[in-house]
């Protein structure tokens, strides 16, 4: 039986993987109580873009909104959790063939291949993602929040870029790094909230809470 709220959040850590080229995740301690001193202190260095995060359109969109103007409603709301249990890119035609809520605003990919990944340093380039056509087709459906269970929306291969200028470009927010491994598809309420920065894209945590209708 499910226990609410879900947190499906990862684990922050100094083996958090990253993408290729980002900075690596390091917690200091700068201060601790095993050296006499009275406070603990941990400096955190990583990028905007580490474990569970969203992008802000900035992040692809020259000119696009930060993560401080980011409509707060688009964060917290119903979402569907749709369960993936193919690899490899996901196009309009796969999502025209799901049985998706005619009303789904915000959608979280489940993807079986993806299950423990956020816990292992290696970066896993072969990560299932979404392509632009996909991106379009749930846009006009209404789309306006999209996350999923690795570090990018986006296949690695080929079409990143793409994916997420189709996706920001149409002001959708995307969250990524998410741990939905412990969570059935269906219905549920979505808390999703970062720290309120100035930044292209920033740490938030996610958590799910039973669906209200």
């Amino acid at each position: 039986m499910l226990t609410y709220p879900i947190d499906i959040s990862v684990t922050t850590s100094n083996a958090t993987p990253v993408w290729p080229g980002h900075p690596s995740v390091s917690l200091t301690q700068t201060a601790t109580h095993e050296n006499g001193d009275v406070a603990e202190i941990t400096h955190i260095d990583m990028g905007a873009h580490t474990a569970t995060h969203l992008d802000a359109p900035r992040h692809f969109v020259p000119g696009g909104g930060l993560v401080d103007t980011l409509e707060l409603s688009t964060l917290v709301g119903p979402c569907h959790v749709h369960h993936v249990t193919c690899k490899g890119v996901l196009t309009a035609e796969y999502f025209a063939a799901q049985d998706l809520p005619e009303t789904c605003t915000r959608l979280l990919l489940k993807i079986d291949d993806h299950a423990g990944r956020l816990y292992q340093p290696a970066f896993y380039e072969d990560y299932t993602g979404i392509d632009h056509t996909a991106a379009s087709y749930l846009i006009n459906r209404g789309l306006k929040l999209i996350g999923i269970d690795y570090l990018s929306i986006g296949p690695f291969h080929a079409g990143n870029v793409e994916t997420h200028q189709t996706l920001l470009g149409n002001n959708v927010i995307i969250v990524e790094g998410l741990d939905l491994s412990h969570v059935d598809a269906g219905p549920y309420e979505l808390v999703c909230l970062p720290i309120r920065i100035a930044c292209d894209g920033a740490p938030c945590r996610a958590v799910l809470m039973p669906a209200t209708s």
